[in-house]
Protein backbone atom coordinates (compact mmCIF):
# COMPACT_ATOMS: atom_id res chain seq x y z
CA UNK A 1 0.00 0.00 0.00
CA UNK A 2 1.01 3.60 -1.02
CA UNK A 3 1.78 6.08 1.78
CA UNK A 4 0.84 9.52 0.18
CA UNK A 5 2.65 12.71 2.40
CA UNK A 6 1.27 16.16 2.24
CA UNK A 7 3.24 19.20 2.90
CA UNK A 8 1.52 22.30 5.21
CA UNK A 9 0.72 24.58 2.82
CA UNK A 10 1.81 27.78 4.12
CA UNK A 11 -1.12 30.27 4.10
CA UNK A 12 -0.66 34.12 3.88
CA UNK A 13 -2.48 36.60 6.15
CA UNK A 14 -4.57 38.25 4.33
CA UNK A 15 -7.33 40.99 5.23
CA UNK A 16 -11.27 40.02 4.99
CA UNK A 17 -14.40 42.27 5.50
CA UNK A 18 -17.15 41.13 6.71
CA UNK A 19 -20.81 42.46 6.03
CA UNK A 20 -23.10 41.88 8.55
CA UNK A 21 -22.49 40.82 12.44
CA UNK A 22 -25.52 38.32 12.83
CA UNK A 23 -25.45 34.96 14.01
CA UNK A 24 -23.67 33.58 11.17
CA UNK A 25 -21.37 37.20 9.86
CA UNK A 26 -19.84 36.90 13.74
CA UNK A 27 -19.08 33.63 13.68
CA UNK A 28 -17.72 33.42 10.17
CA UNK A 29 -15.56 36.30 11.35
CA UNK A 30 -14.19 34.72 14.64
CA UNK A 31 -13.31 31.47 12.82
CA UNK A 32 -11.41 33.42 10.16
CA UNK A 33 -9.35 35.86 13.06
CA UNK A 34 -7.66 32.82 14.04
CA UNK A 35 -5.32 33.11 11.21
CA UNK A 36 -6.25 36.31 9.22
CA UNK A 37 -6.74 39.81 10.11
CA UNK A 38 -10.61 40.60 9.65
CA UNK A 39 -12.70 43.96 9.77
CA UNK A 40 -16.55 43.47 10.54
CA UNK A 41 -19.19 46.05 9.88
CA UNK A 42 -22.78 46.63 10.34
CA UNK A 43 -25.55 49.01 10.42
CA UNK A 44 -25.96 49.02 13.54
CA UNK A 45 -22.56 50.99 15.49
CA UNK A 46 -23.44 48.99 18.86
CA UNK A 47 -22.92 45.50 17.48
CA UNK A 48 -19.40 46.19 16.09
CA UNK A 49 -16.71 47.17 18.86
CA UNK A 50 -12.51 46.84 18.93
Amino acid sequence: MATVHFKKKELKMINIAIAGTGYVGLSIATLLAQHHKVTAVDVIPEKVRE
